[in-house]
């Protein structure tokens, strides 16, 4: 005869215990469930997409349209700075090399090698310089000068 024992079937309890949580999961926890889910929903994502939303237009009309404009303004700036450089600069420099050149076919005609032509070249500088001092810097002195001339005094 097989000897008689009590036996605690320790599976009873978890079987048990599975179909509770089960039970629970399926009926009250499920419908606070679909109800917590609804309220997050209507008071949490609702919103925060409908702000993003805003958001994102925002960012693409104003910001993005600042952005751009302000793009723009520095491609039409360097347009124009480099318009400016082209024709005013550097057309400056080419005048200015031009009549280099064109200073120096007229200077190398008279460089005869001759003293003589060298000396009256350095009396015509000098006297265009005094010239220039007398009417430019001062004056007095060429109102002295013009009231001592024969002709440009009292008579």
């Amino acid at each position: 005869d097989p000897e008689r024992m009590i036996s605690l079937d320790t599976d009873w309890f978890y079987r048990k215990g599975a179909r509770g949580l089960l039970w629970l999961a399926a009926h009250p926890v499920a419908s606070a469930d679909a109800r917590l889910g609804e309220a997050y929903q209507s008071v949490l994502l609702r919103p925060a997409r409908a702000l993003g939303g805003s958001l994102a237009t925002f960012d693409r009309r104003v910001i993005d349209g600042a952005v751009n404009a302000v793009g723009n303004l520095t491609q039409a700036g360097a347009a124009v700075s480099t318009a400016f450089e082209k024709y005013v600069i550097y057309g400056l420099l080419n005048i200015a090399g031009y009549a280099n050149h064109i200073a120096a076919a007229i200077l190398r005609k008279i460089q005869s090698g001759q003293v003589h032509h060298y000396a009256a070249l350095l009396l015509v500088g000098i006297f265009i310089l005094v010239n220039l001092y007398l009417w430019f810097i001062d004056h007095t002195a060429l109102a002295v000068i013009l009231s001592q001339w024969p002709l440009g005094g009292k008579q």
